[in-house]
């Protein structure tokens, strides 16, 4: 005699996922088919010209994700983030991370930005619920000049001397308030 009328239960278990899973596969199709930008998607270099570092940082918000890529000009692994058990079932939200430091004698600038080339990086999470998170931003090795150190358009204080209301006065001296307090 065949299973399903010794085994009437079997075969009924054995039917219903294989049905429930010819259901699941357009949701999920569905589902993996919506993308939307991180609310902030930034990935930049910091210079301490004073320090004499180079540093890559990145800042990513948006939607709860279980996992995350980012990937350099010719799709190079920059980064990968998978998360797991009890994190895994709650999501992440935030990502902010900045890389080591070394001082230039020890990583040259030419050297690290060689490491991080210019360019397009595409930041794409897996969402919790289905569906992706996909930004794209651009990595420039032009930086901002290190900023002067002005108070009200007039040089900042050095160590003997500063400007108060437009004049030079010694540390020692008094600043009056602007009210005149």
């Amino acid at each position: 005699m065949s299973a399903s009328v010794h085994h009437p239960r079997l075969l009924l278990l054995l039917t219903i996922p294989l049905a429930l899973g010819s259901l699941a596969v357009p949701l999920s199709a569905r589902q993996m088919a919506t993308s939307q930008p991180f609310a902030v998607a930034e990935l930049f270099f910091e210079l301490n010209d004073t320090d004499g570092d180079l540093g890559i940082h990145a800042s990513i918000d948006g939607g709860t994700w279980t996992s995350l890529e980012v990937d350099g000009p010719q799709d190079r692994d920059l980064l990968a983030i998978v998360s797991k058990g009890r994190l895994r079932s709650q999501g992440l939200t935030q990502l902010a991370f900045e890389s080591a430091e070394p001082p230039f004698e020890e990583l040259d600038p030419a050297t690290f930005f060689r490491r991080f080339p210019e360019g397009v990086y595409d930041i794409e999470a897996v969402a919790q619920g289905g569906g992706t998170f996909e930004s794209k931003v651009r990595l420039s090795h032009v930086l901002a000049a290190p900023p002067e150190a002005t108070v009200s358009g007039l040089p900042a204080a050095d160590s003997d001397e500063h400007h108060c209301r437009g004049r030079r006065v010694q540390v020692r001296d008094h600043c009056p308030h602007v009210d005149g307090k």
